[in-house]
């Protein structure tokens, strides 16, 4: 990658694609690569992950899920993160009046 004049990336992982990701392996990756972790792309699920679903359990859950993974970043030296405040389409039964 670096010969590509790649010096940083963003991680980000798939609910469906990548059950056994861990944040912590891939630093082992960037070291002998000499790539910085720049940000990390927190997940997103319409039903499993989702910190404005309607459900007040669900959100709970998803802000947990997320503060732990946070953790994580900042244990390999992440420093920003990218986040979906919500997510489309709500039907328009679910919107709140």
């Amino acid at each position: 990658m670096a010969n590509a004049s790649i010096d940083a990336i963003e991680l980000s992982y798939s609910f469906e694609k990548d059950v056994g990701f861990d944040i912590c392996k891939q630093i082992d990756y960037t070291d002998k690569t000499d790539i910085l972790l720049w940000s990390f792309h927190l997940p997103w699920h319409h039903e499993l992950c989702n910190i404005a679903h309607m459900n007040k359990d669900m959100r709970q859950n998803a802000v947990e899920m997320d503060k732990e993974i946070i953790k994580k970043c900042v244990s390999v030296g992440i420093k920003y993160g990218v986040i979906h405040p919500f997510g489309e389409p709500i039907s328009i039964n679910e919107r709140p009046l």
